[in-house]
């Protein structure tokens, strides 16, 4: 939780299953069964729209991160691009949108890119370029842009702990254990 208030955060943390790349997770096995990763996409962004009563899958469907940005050639790394600038726009916080809240989610978003040059797309991040790319999100998601510096991530990671406290309850009543990874479930593949 955060800030000092049960409202606001509340994910759960601290499993070493969370610190491991997918790749490892795959290899978990619950009491010596094979498991398999739920995942579940672009959660924060379907969060907004359901709180407006609309259901982004059925709405609207497509993935809520695609979106071309013609300096990358590379679609996984544009994806990479628009999730992270999106999520760093949740989570940046003012009283009012206004360009320095913008500025500190875009050096946020730097030091994510320089910690992941794998995954980052290889361009100059700079604050006119990610200005644009922000441009073309808000294009995307206009009914809800309105979320962008007014730190609503904290408020979604509450509604993520809900949920997650609700599907781990649903696999012990089973008799099953499950792993959590905010918005992903390992279960065992039998389940799947």
């Amino acid at each position: 939780f955060a800030r000092g208030s049960w409202s606001f955060g509340g994910r759960f943390y601290g499993g070493w299953w969370q610190s491991v790349s997918r790749e490892l997770r795959q290899d978990i096995r619950i009491n010596d069964e094979r498991t398999i990763e739920v995942d579940y996409s672009g959660t924060h962004v379907t969060y907004l729209y359901a709180l407006k009563g609309i259901n982004y899958f059925q709405e609207i469907g497509d993935d809520p991160y695609e979106l071309v940005i013609p300096e990358i050639d590379d679609p996984k790394k544009s994806r990479w691009l628009v999730k992270h600038l999106f999520l760093m726009m949740l989570n940046a916080k003012s009283k009012h949108q206004d360009a320095k809240s913008e500025h500190k989610a875009f050096n946020a978003l730097q030091e994510e890119a320089n910690k992941n040059k794998s995954k980052a797309p290889q361009v100059s991040f700079d604050y006119n370029f990610l200005g644009e790319v922000l441009q073309r999100i808000k294009l995307k998601h206009p009914l809800i842009s309105d979320a962008f510096c007014s730190d609503e991530g904290v408020r979604l990671q509450y509604l993520d702990g809900q949920i997650t406290e609700r599907v781990l309850q649903y696999f012990m009543d089973m008799g099953v254990a499950a792993l959590s990874i905010h918005d992903s479930y390992v279960v065992p593949e039998r389940l799947s």
